[in-house]
């Protein structure tokens, strides 16, 4: 960690209200996955073309949230079944600047990201009447699920570290430190933690391969790589639930949290 701190620190620093001025709650997402201490490098390369969010002096942020979902996991299953229109439902609390948010987050048949989110006091475990109000408003009747079908259902914890594009519409979020709980369960394997995996995340409002970090990615031969938190969480802590499309990736991930070589 201590390599990646000193390259962050070389970073030009820029605010929270700067990067509000680019929300991109309508986006295309690209994620890759690798092993943390190629992290360092990655870093070093980018610094020309990126700044970096600096709040109160920090860098490094901590993020928890908290998953909904049907006691049948319906939303993990429509991902997992490769639903072309498919929803999650989360509370995010920015840990450092005490900030938190209810989302709903859908992913369209054309691979755009859509976010719309209330901001609330805290992370809630029951749902108020007015986030119930919300959820049924805006999720597909046909999806046939309401607010009163929904529960915790996986905790995430991590930290992040947000760079801005000096240019271009376009952040890069990099996660790491990952830690998952089975709300569903109180059994001893119900926690799970990443140490040595990185997720990174291109946002655009619009997708582009000449992005500086796809250039610089692909020099390091590493390629872009889908990891839902949600999906990948629920499917390491409910080894009875449906998860051979996710087998390939569960085993990647493994063999990177044990240090291994990334395949």
């Amino acid at each position: 960690m201590k390599k990646i701190i000193n390259e962050i620190n070389n970073y030009t620093p820029v605010t929270l209200e700067k990067i509000n001025e680019w929300k991109l709650l309508k986006r295309f997402d690209t994620k890759f996955t690798f092993e943390k201490n190629k992290l360092a490098p990655l870093l070093k390369v980018l610094s020309p073309y990126y700044n970096i969010l600096e709040i109160n002096n920090e860098r490094v942020f901590q993020y928890e949230t908290l998953y909904y979902d049907t006691d049948d996991l319906s939303f993990y299953h429509h991902h997992h079944n490769k639903k072309l229109s498919r929803f999650k439902i989360r509370f995010r609390e920015y840990t450092n600047t005490g900030l938190c948010f209810f989302e709903i987050k859908s992913k369209s048949n054309t691979g755009k990201t859509v976010k719309i989110r209330k901001k609330t006091d805290k992370i809630m475990s029951e749902l108020s009447k007015n986030l119930n109000n919300y959820i049924d408003k805006n999720i597909p009747d046909e999806l046939n699920i309401k607010s009163k079908d929904i529960s915790p259902s996986l905790w995430t914890i991590f930290t992040r570290i947000t760079l801005v594009n000096k240019v271009d519409k376009e952040r890069l979020t990099i996660d790491l430190n990952l830690n998952f709980k089975n709300c569903k369960s109180n059994k001893k394997n119900s926690m799970k933690a990443l140490d040595n995996l990185i997720i990174v995340e291109l946002k655009q409002g619009r997708l582009s391969l000449e992005s500086p970090f796809f250039k610089a990615i692909r020099e390091k031969g590493i390629q872009p790589s889908s990891f839902s938190k949600y999906s990948i969480g629920t499917a390491m802590l409910n080894t009875k639930i449906k998860r051979n499309r996710f087998k390939k990736k569960l085993i990647a991930i493994d063999k990177i949290n044990k240090g291994g070589v990334y395949a």
